[in-house]
């Protein structure tokens, strides 16, 4: 876990609930999730994720799309956070993240 998922871990415990961090589904591996509501939390950091490295994105972006697709196809919401709002509005992003992750609790 790099230091961006273990500030949304930090987040994601603060606000009370339990995600599992690096979740295997099929042969994707998750940033966090909860198998039991199908919530992922995926973080995305500028480098890997972003328009950085032109190349070398075009598969780190495909990757990304087939795993999205997977996701999509087996009924899961996925909550995705940019590396570049976390550091800039934590608070909003623990405000942003309770609310979806309640919308996805099935009770």
């Amino acid at each position: 876990m790099n230091n961006l998922e273990k500030t949304v871990e930090l987040m994601i415990k603060k606000i009370g609930f339990k995600l599992i961090p690096q979740f295997k589904f099929q042969k994707y591996t998750l940033d966090f999730a909860d198998p039991d509501n199908k919530i992922a939390i995926e973080v995305q950091g500028t480098y890997w994720h972003g328009h950085i490295l032109k190349k070398e994105n075009k598969y780190k972006k495909y990757k990304d799309k087939q795993k999205k697709l997977l996701l999509k196809q087996n009924n899961w919401k996925i909550i995705y956070l940019w590396e570049h709002t976390i550091k800039r509005n934590p608070q909003k992003i623990m405000e942003y993240l309770e609310k979806e992750i309640l919308k996805g609790i099935i009770i």
